[in-house]
């Protein structure tokens, strides 16, 4: 007979260090982090392929690469419209002013969906980076639960 499955303790992790996007454009991804969602670029080790370190403030880290030939094409999720994001892989932020948001969007020529969580005062804004992947920010509380009043 097969021994039975092994319980082992959870890996004691203690916060989360980066998210990474892989592209074909390093710059052109990274300058669009910068000025439409304020990250600032951070010192990045010399690995022998592309990227670009960003931060933002205090602890999110986003680490832009370059995209690897010999690993094939590029995967991308297909576009949809925004309203169909917060049903699919995204990033979330936390805003203090949906309304701003909702101006600088536009005035960056980023097409958006604007949703309110049920129950609740929250707004969602939901769009895409330049290479398609989903953004999502909204007027969050800063602790994670109750989500929203």
């Amino acid at each position: 007979p097969l021994p039975g499955p092994t319980v082992a303790a959870a890996i004691p992790t203690v916060a989360l260090n980066h998210v990474s996007r892989e592209t074909n454009d390093v710059a052109r991804l990274s300058a669009w982090y910068q000025t439409v969602l304020g990250f600032e670029p951070i010192q990045r080790p010399a690995f022998p392929f592309g990227g670009a370190w960003l931060r933002l403030a205090p602890n999110v880290a986003l680490h832009i690469i370059e995209a690897d030939p010999d690993a094939g094409p590029l995967q991308t999720t297909p576009r949809v419209e925004p309203r169909f994001i917060r049903r699919g892989p995204h990033l979330a932020f936390t805003v203090v002013d949906v309304d701003v948001v909702l101006g600088l969007l536009r005035a960056h020529g980023v097409d958006h969906h604007v949703n309110t969580v049920p129950g609740t005062s929250c707004r969602q804004v939901f769009f895409y980076d330049p290479d398609g992947n989903g953004i999502e920010v909204g007027d969050f509380p800063m602790a994670i639960a109750p989500f929203c009043e």
